[in-house]
């Protein structure tokens, strides 16, 4: 299992935040969640995260600001040069601009 930790999440208003909470249970690759201080923790099975699943994830943490860079400990089989595909928006979020990266 996996733990995505959500920090210090701003929400904009009381809606905005219920939006978040609703959210979170219709994603289904995601088996728990709890508050811990200022934080939530998502659980979610490692080999069980399908392209829907990876959508509505990248989209939440998108949306709320959250740290992309985690969501790369996801990323495994036969999706996994989707995942990576360059020109999908999520990608220098969760992997970084490897542009800038020496060639070997």
């Amino acid at each position: 299992m996996i733990k995505l930790i959500c920090k210090r999440v701003t929400f904009y208003s009381q809606n905005d935040e219920l939006a978040f909470d609703e959210w979170i249970p219709k994603i289904k690759c995601i088996k728990r969640h709890e508050g811990v201080g200022d934080e939530i923790h998502l659980y979610v099975p490692k080999h069980s995260v399908s392209r829907t699943c990876w959508r509505e994830l990248t989209a939440l943490f998108y949306r709320y600001h959250i740290d992309m860079h985690q969501l790369k400990q996801l990323v495994s089989g036969a999706d996994r040069s989707w995942y990576m595909d360059s020109s999908k928006y999520w990608y220098t979020s969760v992997f970084g601009d490897t542009s800038q990266e020496p060639s070997s």
